[in-house]
């Protein structure tokens, strides 16, 4: 059952490189891993992440969800990141798909994309910010607002996300313990930007 058709397209003439179709609908931004020269594809309708050749299109892997993803992949640190609604994140092998470990996040849903620091990934649930450390593959600390908040954004020090109650919070990546906050006029419903 073909629900959608993923298509590269050449930059120079518009042509078509490569068509590929997909039993399932990619709602997040594709992530591109340069290194194995894979367009690593989150699947909704039947929730996987798939792994196609950038060349040819051919599918190299897929490996299947526990529920629909709720975040771009990332690629980073020699893997390949995903959340899910059912509140878990993956970790896989981009060269071979195999499952590298799994976390779920107790009573909660991953809602948002996630960021990666320093091998640190920061998670958004219902109302909740998560920081997991990828090296020792656990929980670091959690930040809990009110209402919900937006994707995270990172620097080295700071970690910036912002909420529905109006406020952008600064956190101390490290602890997670609040730096501050900035009122704005309104409800916030995306990421921060760091200019």
């Amino acid at each position: 059952d073909v629900l959608s058709m993923m298509r590269a397209i050449s930059v120079s003439d518009y042509k078509t490189l490569w068509e590929r179709p997909l039993k399932g609908v990619p709602l997040r931004l594709p992530a591109l891993d340069t290194e194995h020269q894979l367009l690593l594809v989150a699947l909704d309708e039947t929730p996987a992440l798939q792994a196609l050749d950038t060349q040819t299109g051919e599918i190299k892997w897929s490996y299947p969800l526990d529920s629909k993803p709720t975040t771009a992949p990332i690629w980073a640190e020699g893997r390949v990141f995903v959340g899910t609604q059912g509140g878990y994140v993956y970790s896989l092998m981009p060269e071979t798909g195999k499952i590298d470990w799994r976390f779920q996040i107790q009573g909660d849903s991953i809602t948002k994309d996630m960021a990666l620091a320093e091998n640190q990934l920061l998670i958004t649930g219902e109302k909740n910010l998560y920081a997991f450390d990828t090296r020792a593959l656990e929980l670091q600390w959690k930040f809990r607002a009110v209402m919900p908040l937006t994707a995270p954004v990172a620097t080295q020090k700071h970690v910036f996300v912002g909420c529905e109650n109006k406020l952008i919070y600064t956190l101390d990546r490290l602890n997670g313990n609040s730096r501050g906050f900035t009122l704005t006029k309104g409800e916030i419903l995306a990421s921060p930007v760091i200019v």
